[in-house]
């Protein structure tokens, strides 16, 4: 978003807003030597050059007193900002099951109360019907609305790098969304958290208010990845652990973490080409939802659904190079050295043939209802925590999963589930066993938050 005295003066330069008049200014005859000039030719030119100045000057006045920047008339900027939103999954955040477009009200749990998303329409009591163009930029960029300090579950802390051209098609955008006069949720923060004041020491803290800078070492295509990953699509607001002030830790960026009891995974490229990633992979998860290396599910699935779905195959095929980082190689197969003993193995495979193969296929080939093990990402991830996750828990039915898949978290024990976990895991391509304590610690983990029982 430029700021309305930018964007007076650089499109006119450049003829973007008024085309009209800068190509009326750009036609007209160029002087001639007096001599050569009569009376009347120059009472036209100068009635023309008049004319012109007049309606520029009628159309900058008329712009001064607005606080909507001009373009905003410009149909191409709204479509613009409608691909803008995509990419960066507002609906994600500020769509609710049966709520109005961008009303708000999706709740952020975290260890210090419930922050929920606000309206973003039009709406001049509700939403952000009364900003200036200056209010959105400070809001996308340093967290800053006219009411104070936003929550760090807005994700400024990314948005900070997205261009100004960006950012000012998204706020045409958004104008054009139907304003709804849905109040905004109360925030349920606990103190001292809930002194916003408090909020501007974590700004000063955590965030980098930096432009994108592109990497003249990399491709075009790795720089758009690039900007996409970190700042409109903010994968790092997931997929990156965060401190005990829940400021992402940028020394491990994009290494994964906990979200609402799954784990983001590691989409560092070192651990993506372990398993077994390629750009064709990438893309084909991006845009459909699943690909040789498995589904989507939780988070995850609403991230393609409401945002990678919607994008272009090159911008797409931009975030999987970026992820990638420029390479479409992967690393050679892992050597499976952790070995099972007879009483593992036989156990393991017992409890396989009886509670999985049905789906998965006797040797983990996958099934049109379920997909192969040997090249599932859950299953190669150097992290164990969300294959836990599935077999405790399940998977739930969606748009894109082609069956549900049961959580087991009632039938097998703490050792079952080492058990089997340890067999799929070493039959199919890793090298590290998990433990007892590993599984009864998310165990817990998901009965502390409800999302399973504890067995009968």
């Amino acid at each position: 978003m430029i700021s309305l005295k930018r964007a007076l003066i650089h499109p006119i330069l450049k003829g973007e807003i008024f085309g009209k008049h800068w190509n009326s200014l750009a036609s007209l005859p160029q002087r001639q030597p007096q001599n050569e000039l009569g009376p009347q030719k120059s009472i036209i030119i100068v009635g023309g050059l008049l004319n012109t100045i007049v309606r520029i000057s009628l159309a900058l006045m008329a712009l001064t007193f607005s606080n909507i920047s001009p373009a905003v008339a410009s149909g191409d900027s709204v479509e613009r900002g409608r691909y803008i939103a995509y990419t960066g999954d507002c609906a994600a955040c500020h769509n609710i099951e049966g709520g109005d477009q961008y009303a708000g009200g999706y709740a952020f749990p975290t260890p210090f109360g419930t922050v929920y998303s606000t309206n973003i329409t039009p709406d001049k009591t509700h939403g952000i019907g009364n900003y200036s163009d200056e209010d959105f930029v400070k809001v996308m960029r340093e967290g800053i609305a006219p009411g104070g300090n936003l929550y760090p579950a807005m994700p400024f802390t990314s948005f900070h790098i997205v261009t100004d051209k960006d950012l000012e098609d998204l706020w045409h955008y958004l104008q054009t969304i139907p304003a709804s006069d849905t109040p905004n949720v109360e925030n349920t923060m606990m103190f001292p958290a809930n002194i916003r004041f408090g909020l501007k020491s974590w700004n000063l803290l955590f965030l980098a208010n930096t432009d994108f800078i592109a990497n003249s070492q990399k491709s075009k295509e790795w720089n758009r990845g690039a900007y996409i990953v970190e700042g409109l699509a903010h994968c790092g607001e997931c997929h990156t652990p965060r401190n005990i002030a829940m400021a992402m830790d940028k020394s491990k960026a994009l290494s994964g973490g906990f979200l609402n009891n799954i784990y983001a995974p590691d989409i560092t490229p070192v651990e993506l080409r372990k398993q077994g990633w390629s750009r064709a992979s990438m893309v084909d998860l991006l845009h459909t939802g699943h690909s040789a290396q498995g589904v989507v599910n939780h988070e995850m699935l609403e991230a393609v659904l409401n945002s990678f779905s919607h994008l272009t195959i090159d911008d797409l095929n931009a975030v999987a190079t970026y992820l990638l980082d420029d390479t479409d190689t992967t690393l050679a197969e892992r050597e499976v050295t952790a070995k099972l003993t007879k009483k593992e193995g036989s156990e393991g495979k017992a409890l396989f043939t009886n509670s999985c193969s049905g789906c998965h296929g006797t040797n983990g080939e996958g099934s049109p209802v379920a997909p192969a093990l040997g090249s599932n990402a859950s299953v190669k991830a150097t992290d164990p925590s969300n294959l836990i996750i599935f077999i405790l828990q399940g998977i739930p039915k969606s748009d894109i999963t082609m069956l549900p898949m049961p959580g087991f978290n009632q039938t097998l024990s703490n050792e079952q589930i080492v058990a089997l976990s340890n067999y799929i895991r070493l039959s199919w391509g890793n090298n590290q066993k998990i433990t007892v304590e590993q599984v009864q610690n998310i165990r817990q983990l998901l009965l502390d938050s409800g999302d399973i029982t504890p067995a009968k």
